[in-house]
Order: structure tokens, then C-alpha cells, then sequence
């Protein structure tokens, strides 16, 4: 029986509000339909060190071929990601990595700041992640307790970032919706989980 390294990220609530979890399990595999019956794939199909940081690639699949691939790393109460690719941009942050998901997660509360982007962006990326609330929310796989978390980043006309999360303690992403664009390369995405190994 094959064996894989399990790392997993735990965000710590207030009481009652129980944990929002972001799997870095390598190996998992996420199912998600679009509104149009199509599927793709979030997987984490391995670890890369980046800036001597195991990191965990997370990597959407559609039609087999990757689309969003995202490094990330478990940091305090938060997940930082190292290196973003889009399609076959190659987005990486040269002073520190950005937060993907960052505590206290709780009603209202935002992460966020400016990180200078290498090439090809060169330049400095904002971003802003905002906890807008739980939600109970009901997909193909069925119905889910989430946090949903808003996180938009840009960098002038260059490149922007719009994605919602929905995230539930031990499944991971139930529901996304993503916007991005970087000169010509636009990518959009939105599902609802149908499926989990």
C-alpha cells in the first residue's frame, strides 16, 4: 500500500465557529462540476521546494491540462503561497509569499498587503482576502458548513485576480469561483464539488 506524506493547514476559529481547513494532503483529489455539466480536477500532485520551503502544488485540471497551479505551505494560522501559475505564466512573489488563507478567521476580518512579483510582472501585486462569513452550502457531494472567503489581487492593467472560496474543516474547497487575467492570458473558473479521494 503506497504511502503519502500528509500535510494538512488548520485555521483556529473563534468558539463555536468550529475550523476552516485548507488539505494539503498529497494525493487528494477534488471533483467539481461547472454550471454547464463539465468537470475539472484540484489535486495535490506532489511537493516542490521553493526558497528552501516545502511546498505543497496544488494544481486545477481542466480537460487534463493544468490551468491554475498554486504552491503553498502551512505558516502559523495561515497557508502562504509561494509561487502562482496561471496557464503557462509563471508567477512568482520575489520578497515574501502571499497569504492564500491567513487567521483569525472570523466574521469580517482581512489579510492582506503588497508583495513584489519576479517576471514576468516585476512589480508590486496588492492583494486582500476578506472572511465574509459562514455559510451552509449545498453542492453535488452534498451539504457543507463553509467559510466564505473573497480574495482579489492586482497589479495595475497588468494582472488581476478575482476568486471566492468556500472551505469546510476536513473537506477542503466545496464550491469556487475564480476571474484572472495577465495580458491576454484570462482565465475563469466556477464549481461545486461532486467528488473527493
Amino acid at each position: 500500500m503506497r504511502k503519502f506524506a500528509m500535510v494538512a493547514s488548520l485555521l483556529a476559529l473563534p468558539s463555536g465557529c468550529g475550523k476552516v481547513s485548507v488539505p494539503l494532503d498529497q494525493g487528494k483529489i477534488w471533483t467539481y462540476v461547472t454550471p454547464d455539466g463539465e468537470e475539472f480536477t484540484i489535486e495535490i500532485s506532489g511537493k516542490e521546494i521553493i526558497r528552501e520551503k516545502k511546498c505543497s502544488v496544488m494544481m486545477v485540471r481542466r480537460e487534463g491540462k493544468p490551468v491554475i497551479t498554486r504552491y503553498l505551505a502551512p505558516e502559523g494560522k495561515g497557508v502562504r503561497e509561494y509561487r502562482l501559475t496561471l496557464g503557462d505564466v509563471n508567477l512568482s512573489f520575489a520578497d515574501e509569499p502571499m497569504w492564500y488563507v491567513r487567521g483569525p478567521a472570523e466574521q469580517g476580518a482581512q489579510y492582506g498587503e503588497g508583495v513584489t512579483a519576479g517576471p514576468p510582472l516585476g512589480q508590486k501585486v496588492m492583494y486582500l482576502g476578506t472572511f465574509e462569513g459562514e455559510e451552509e452550502v449545498t453542492v453535488p457531494a452534498g451539504t457543507f458548513k463553509c467559510w466564505r472567503i473573497k480574495f482579489k489581487a492586482d497589479s495595475g492593467s497588468t494582472f488581476h485576480l478575482r476568486e471566492t472560496r468556500w472551505l469546510c474543516p476536513g473537506v477542503g474547497i466545496v464550491k469556487i469561483s475564480h476571474d484572472s487575467g495577465f495580458n491576454s492570458c484570462v482565465i475563469r473558473l466556477e464549481g461545486e464539488l461532486k467528488s473527493r479521494s
